[in-house]
């Protein structure tokens, strides 16, 4: 993807990610993390039917990714 342009930090490629899904934005936690928050809020737009299991942050992403 010619246009595609790679962020420089993880607070960016968060800051992107919840931009373009129109959810609120979070500042990254310490060391770097993203709150698994930023993952539900992400659900409960795009795909709903999948709040009824509890998943750990990796396992959201892993799951929206896939689906999404």
């Amino acid at each position: 993807m010619p246009w595609f342009r790679a962020a420089e930090r993880k607070q960016e490629a968060v800051d992107r990610l919840t931009a373009l899904s129109g959810v609120p934005q979070y500042k990254l936690g310490n060391g770097g993390k993203e709150y698994a928050q930023t993952f539900l809020d992400i659900a409960r737009r795009f795909a709903p039917h999948l709040l009824d299991q509890k998943r750990t942050k990796h396992e959201w992403a892993a799951t929206l990714g896939s689906r999404i």
